[in-house]
């Protein structure tokens, strides 16, 4: 909204300015803050731009957001990061404690492909399994879904098990030799969104197989008590 109407907001009471831009004595572009503006016409602005003011008030907040999008990926994995947004708006100093602790945009972005490559993995090899359900050996395909989500479920296991016991022991390597450097670097290397995954999954997997076998039993019964 800021870049759409040419002003700047700031955390302290979200204060806004409007921003000129002038021509230095020595030929060079600049921009400056000139007086203040209202925040709330800043919203009733960019609110008009998409409601009233057609296809080029669209276009100038799609615009906007585009340069917005791309100035916040190149400070995303700068020395200084990005901190997580809202936070930041609310109060500076906790996105700051935060960011020290590694919790900013860029990790938090990390962990999501993380996350997402997980789930590639496991749909992918949820349906390679699944290619070979044979009806012969189970007559019940939710039977065999039990299979494959149990073979998920204990790969998953044994990948994040995996992980987190390398990184300890890279990170206990740093400590032992008194290098931060290398404690921080394995850490680096910690898949939160795979484990973060296979927490979900082995809760979904368990309930899906409880329920399965719960039909299961209910079904045999019936045919029992009917003489089949």
């Amino acid at each position: 909204m800021n870049i759409a109407t040419s002003t700047v907001t700031v955390s302290d009471g979200l204060q806004s300015f409007h921003v000129l831009t002038g021509t230095a004595s020595n030929g060079t572009t600049r921009d400056k803050i000139s007086k203040h503006a209202d925040t709330f016409k800043i919203l009733n602005s960019c609110k008009s731009k998409l409601i009233d003011e057609g296809v080029e008030g669209k276009e100038k907040i799609g615009v906007s957001l585009m340069k917005e999008a791309i100035h916040l990926k190149s400070d995303m994995y700068s020395t200084a990061s990005l901190p997580l947004p809202i936070i930041s708006t609310i109060s500076v100093e906790s996105a700051r404690k935060l960011a020290n602790y590694g919790l900013d945009m860029g990790n938090f972005v990390k962990v999501g492909s993380q996350a997402g490559f997980a789930v590639l993995i496991n749909s992918l090899i949820g349906m390679i399994h699944g290619l070979y359900y044979d009806e012969s050996i189970y007559p019940n395909k939710n039977l065999y879904s039990v299979k494959t989500r149990k073979i998920l479920s204990y790969s998953n296991l044994i990948a994040s098990a995996s992980n987190v016991i390398a990184v300890a022991i890279a990170a206990a390597v740093g400590v032992s030799s008194g290098n931060p450097e290398v404690v921080k670097k394995s850490l680096n290397y910690l898949d939160i969104g795979g484990i973060m995954v296979t927490v979900y999954r082995v809760i979904s997997d368990r309930n899906f197989i409880c329920e399965v076998k719960k039909e299961f039993l209910e079904q045999q019964w019936y045919s029992i008590v009917l003489g089949e």
